[in-house]
């Protein structure tokens, strides 16, 4: 009641990204129960690499080997404490799909990771198994070799998981250009300066979730710098850029005492001879198509500004920007 049903639409929208598909009931669980089992297949055979689509996967031999010796692991842990495997996968990953149906390798890789130890323990149960396979009394080269295949098998995923963090370079990128896009706007204003933001910045996605809306909320606060949002579009022209475009942020200077047509930051306070809207402040903006003519329209065509982001969509690590961006792509 306090919030006035904010929080209730809040957690609405968390429920929804965490759906993220038009399927109810049978139908969503099995959905996400195949995601589950593709995800925790990618991240045991080490097919974290980004392809256009699941059957990419499907047809590879190496993550059918890994599938193979997973499923003869498990079918060797029936009985004594090796049977504790199953009574600790099939629970979490019966029950996981009620609630999730994120399973990307990056960022939701970390829902799966508590199944991990115990694939690798059901992998060893099966190189094991292919171990006791081989005749007794023979050299001892086939025992060897064997056990250096397991090894290798083992290691093998920390090759590619490595490539695939090569690949998140445009991540460390955005994040140190919003870092000095930010220290270059506190390094702009007066100390008593507010800094109003863009509602539609967060229509810029960033990996792993969050948007330039909320990075630059953050890091300016983290400053110590106010900061607040501020809609200054009329009601048709708000939202009007592509997520899966590249855009520009720019800083701006807004001067209302210059620009009378400038939205107003401030309300007026009447117990002070001043005029409280005049305040002059500054801006981050994600720049849209009408931005310019109304800035014209406004008086504002000549206000100072400087791109201080450029956004690209976020297509290695970004659930929301693959599902809008690149349908079917798995990351």
């Amino acid at each position: 009641m306090i919030t006035g049903g904010a929080s209730i639409a809040d957690a609405q929208n968390v429920a929804a990204s965490y759906t993220r598909t038009r399927a109810r009931g049978l139908d969503l669980y099995v959905e996400n129960l195949g995601k589950l089992g593709l995800g925790l297949t990618r991240i045991a055979s080490g097919a974290v690499d980004i392809r256009d689509d699941a059957a990419a996967y499907l047809f590879d031999p190496l993550v059918w080997l890994y599938v193979i010796l997973l499923m003869v692991g498990l079918l060797r842990a029936r009985s004594g404490l090796a049977s504790l495997t199953w009574l600790a996968i099939l629970p979490y990953a019966l029950v996981l799909p009620l609630a999730n149906a994120k399973y990307e390798v990056i960022p939701n890789g970390r829902f799966l990771a508590p199944l991990l130890p115990l694939c690798a323990l059901a992998i060893a149960f099966g190189l094991d198994a292919a171990l006791a396979r081989l005749p007794r009394g023979r050299p001892g080269w086939p025992r060897w070799a064997l056990s250096l295949a397991g090894i290798a098998l083992v290691l093998w995923p920390l090759v590619p998981l490595a490539r695939r963090y090569e690949q998140m370079a445009d991540s460390e990128v955005t994040s140190t250009m919003l870092v000095s896009a930010a220290n270059e706007v506190e390094s702009r204003m007066a100390p008593d300066e507010w800094v109003a933001l863009d509602p539609d910045l967060d229509k810029l996605w960033l990996d792993g979730g969050g948007d330039y809306l909320s990075a630059f909320r953050y890091l300016l606060s983290l400053g110590g710098t106010p900061n607040t949002e501020l809609e200054f579009r009329r009601q048709a022209e708000r939202g009007d850029l592509n997520s899966c475009q590249p855009n520009t942020v720019e800083l701006r200077r807004v001067e209302p005492e210059r620009s009378p047509g400038a939205t107003r930051l401030f309300e007026d306070d009447p117990a002070t001879p001043r005029d409280e809207t005049l305040t002059p402040y500054w801006q981050i903006r994600a720049v849209q198509r009408s931005d310019r003519v109304r800035d014209a329209q406004r008086g504002q065509a000549d206000e100072w500004r400087e791109v201080i982001a450029t956004y690209s969509p976020p297509l290695f690590a970004s659930a929301r920007a693959v599902d809008r961006c690149a349908p079917g792509r798995q990351i």
